[in-house]
């Protein structure tokens, strides 16, 4: 049995909003320049470019991320990077659940800080595996987290488990 995850619908409208935004911006650019001004075009484009800028980099980093999981191990591909983990490598499985600043400087927030994170706080999934690496998954990033974090721990029968971690707990 193999199961994939993908990226979430979080980070695909917040790419569709950069982009809606850029296209508004260079309309409203364009408008005023017909209309005679120069400088707030310029502006404009400019805003219009680091809309455009974000939102490409955030889909080529997050938007095309994949988690496939089944009976050996599980593999993570983010930013283009495939990993590897091996359920019989894990040694502990915990959750951590705070808001997204608060995870941030513990060193558990991955990823970019979304809209819906900063609202309404975010749930990072810690997998401890081989001494001294962890891998870090994060809600607002996969879609199907849920059942996604459900199989992790079918898998990991033997591993240390904490679901119940949060930001200000961590070593």
């Amino acid at each position: 049995m193999e199961r994939q995850f993908r990226a979430s619908s979080s980070v695909n409208w917040y790419i569709a909003l950069l982009v809606f935004d850029a296209i508004a911006l260079i309309w409203d650019a364009f408008n005023r320049y017909r209309d005679g001004a120069t400088f707030a075009p310029i502006v404009w484009v400019l805003v219009a470019g680091v809309c455009g800028a974000t939102g490409a980099n955030l889909y080529l980093r997050w938007g095309r991320s994949r988690c496939r999981l089944n009976t050996v191990g599980m593999e993570l591909e983010v930013d283009g990077v495939a990993r590897e983990i091996r359920w019989a490598d894990v040694a502990g499985v915990r959750e951590f659940r705070g808001p997204a600043f608060g995870l941030y400087d513990q060193g558990l927030l991955i990823g970019p800080f979304l809209p819906v994170g900063m609202l309404a706080g975010e749930r990072v999934l810690e997998i401890i595996h081989r001494p001294g690496q962890r891998t870090l998954i994060r809600d607002s990033l996969i879609e199907g987290y849920g059942a996604l974090r459900g199989d992790v721990l079918r898998f990991c029968r033997d591993a240390e488990v904490n679901m119940n971690a949060r930001y200000w707990r961590a070593e």
